[in-house]
């Protein structure tokens, strides 16, 4: 382990020499190409044969005597330790009986307080190009409505930074992304307002996906990677927020890496029925955008 730290950290400084070389190099730059050879490789040697982070753990319990990580499948032979995990194994931690699974979900939206719905409804939006998903639940967490929306009209193109404007001039292609940001505030703002007569009671707040705040709003930077591949994601989430405090419903953002995860501990024991409920008791569709949005809501509760 002492052999791999020590190769590593003299990679790095090797690379901090060499300078630009290191980072682009042909085959006459000798041993700046070398340099950036080994950098790009330098994790191998910590991975092969044993990753360092297991030698950490075997000194850590067997020469200092600090106790060992938690295992559930300690003491249990390896023929009955379960297998096959699924895509979702943090949820699966709190799955449902499947017995009684519609029952339990129904009888929560039966027992739903009018209080829950009186206090305002909470909005989560996992949105793609030109078109999102919406679930909206009660402050206890009960889904009351999911739907597609649409982000842009029809005939328009739903990521025109990242395609449209390549054939274009700056000029030109910050008319065009301009007419589609337009469009897609119409859209958004229809869509919007055709969810909120749908629902049972008042919308208390939307949650989005976020986006850097100081994300640059000039064409030319824009149409530059690493910008491009962002651009019109970042504009229908700003979109979606402009079409929320115009009408006065608070904002939250979220990270759709964690947000299931950051759910599940604030419910608890309830993570099961609430976030896996719906999906055996309202049937298709209920897809991973269905259960981010679900716990985007949560989080803004």
């Amino acid at each position: 382990m002492f052999a791999v730290t020590r190769s590593l950290r003299i990679t790095a400084i090797r690379y901090e020499i060499a300078g630009d070389l290191a980072a682009a190099w042909s085959a006459g730059d000798g041993a700046a190409a070398g340099a950036g050879d080994s950098f790009l490789m330098r994790q191998v040697a910590a991975i092969g044969g044993g990753t360092t982070e297991m030698a950490r753990n075997v000194i850590s319990e067997r020469v200092l005597g600090m106790p060992r990580e938690q295992a559930l499948d300690r003491g249990i032979p390896f023929r009955d330790v379960p297998r096959g995990a699924s895509r979702h194994e943090f949820l699966d931690s709190y799955r449902l009986e499947t017995e009684g699974r519609q029952a339990r979900y129904a009888r929560l939206l039966r027992d739903l307080p009018a209080r829950g719905i009186l206090d305002g409804v909470r909005v989560g939006i996992a949105h793609h190009l030109g078109w999102a998903v919406a679930v909206t639940a009660s402050a206890g967490h009960v889904v009351v409505d999911r739907r597609r929306i649409d982000l842009i009209e029809p005939g328009m193109p739903a990521a025109p930074v990242e395609h449209e404007a390549r054939a274009l001039g700056d000029a030109a292609a910050a008319t065009m992304v301009a007419n589609v940001r337009a469009s897609a505030l119409r859209a958004a703002s229809a869509s919007l307002d055709q969810l909120a007569a749908a629902l049972p009671g008042p919308v208390a707040s939307v949650s989005l996906r976020a986006w850097p705040l100081d994300f640059p709003d000039d064409i030319a930077v824009l149409r530059r990677p690493p910008y491009d591949a962002r651009a019109d994601s970042v504009m229908y989430c700003q979109v979606l927020a402009e079409c929320a405090h115009a009408r006065g419903w608070r904002v939250h953002l979220f990270s759709a890496g964690d947000v299931e995860a950051r759910a599940a501990r604030i419910l608890g024991d309830r993570a099961g029925v609430v976030l896996l409920g719906p999906r055996a008791a309202l049937g298709p569709p209920w897809t991973k955008d269905h259960r981010i949005a679900l716990a985007a809501t949560v989080l803004a509760s």
